[in-house]
């Protein structure tokens, strides 16, 4: 799992982007999450393919202390 903040989402597109903790821009879709997180929230994911891209799944919203510790 990676760990990332979320800097952008399109509600119309259903698409957003995550910055991971290597500073690598990781594009996400809203169909491959339950809830859609907050932009600034962190999260940590999962990396696959969709559409031969690579792309963050299985978004899951750290809690605030935790968010601290793990970025």
């Amino acid at each position: 799992m990676r760990n990332g903040i979320i800097l952008s989402f399109n509600k119309s597109a259903g698409v957003g982007i995550i910055k991971d903790s290597n500073n690598q821009h990781i594009r996400f879709y809203a169909d491959d999450s339950k809830k859609i997180p907050s932009v600034g929230e962190t999260v940590s994911f999962e990396i696959v393919f969709r559409n031969k891209n690579l792309v963050a799944s299985n978004l899951k919203v750290f809690k605030s202390e935790e968010s601290n510790r793990n970025l």
